[in-house]
């Protein structure tokens, strides 16, 4: 059996090793993010609709903002 190929990101500005081909959507699942986030990759925001087929690659910044409620 093989190992999984690890690559490494920056996420919200701190290093952090993640399974190579891992989706957006699998990422925000795996550090326990809210579905309903806005997501940056590289400065560039993605759709919600592209999370579960946006595969990050080594070297990616990704920034998650948490949505604020208030009124």
């Amino acid at each position: 059996m093989g190992e999984t190929k690890r690559v490494s990101i920056t996420l919200n500005h701190k290093p952090c090793e993640i399974d190579a081909g891992m989706t957006v959507s699998e990422l925000l699942s795996f550090k326990g993010f809210p579905k309903s986030v806005a997501v940056f990759v590289n400065k560039t925001p993605l759709l919600m609709k592209t999370y579960p087929t946006y595969e990050l690659k080594e070297a990616d910044t990704v920034i998650v903002f948490r949505p604020l409620g208030g009124g």
